[in-house]
């Protein structure tokens, strides 16, 4: 287990050692909620534009979507981060 505390000092990510970590994907818990992280290999940037999808993201809520809570940019990979869905998804 281990973890790290945001650049705000409030919120709390700790690796979940349960759930298997792949290639593409790893498991965490966020302000106490499990997260599912997916890596991503290619070094990113990001514009206005990006950063307007994310925001709108970030605020979208329905029942049969999993939420999207942000990006790991900081790190020594590239994370998206993501509502755990035990049911899957679609990707």
């Amino acid at each position: 287990t281990s973890s790290n505390t945001s650049s705000e000092g409030t919120s709390r990510i700790t690796r979940d050692s349960e759930l298997q970590e792949t290639a593409t994907t790893a498991y965490f818990f966020y302000n106490k909620e499990l997260v599912m992280a997916t890596k991503h290999a290619a070094v990113m940037k990001f514009d206005q534009m990006h950063t307007d999808g994310f925001r709108k993201k970030r605020t979208f809520d329905h029942e049969n979507v999993n939420r999207f809570i942000g990006m790991s940019l900081d790190g020594p990979q590239i994370l998206s981060i993501w509502k755990y869905c035990s049911r899957g998804n679609l990707t």
